[in-house]
């Protein structure tokens, strides 16, 4: 298995990033993309789980339907 060092310098070899700024600044945005991700999951989901816990019949988040929500938030913020 590759190191980091040794994939980062295996994206700037294939011209993927200029340099190892760049790799790093990607690396970045994605993890920025993915917490925020993760933040409108928990926010989506946090009623069903608190209804549950509370011993409700709360509506079924569909796990689909908020995946679909997240790309189109992520189209619209591109």
């Amino acid at each position: 298995m590759e190191t980091i060092d040794q994939f980062v310098d295996r994206q700037i070899r294939l011209g993927r990033y200029k340099d190892r700024e760049a790799v790093v600044q990607r690396a970045l945005e994605e993890m920025q993309e993915r917490e925020s991700e993760f933040e409108f999951l928990v926010e989506k989901l946090r009623p069903s789980a608190e209804a549950f816990k509370r011993g409700e019949k709360g509506q079924i988040a569909c796990l689909k339907t908020i995946r679909k929500r997240v790309a189109q938030k992520r189209k619209s913020s591109l």
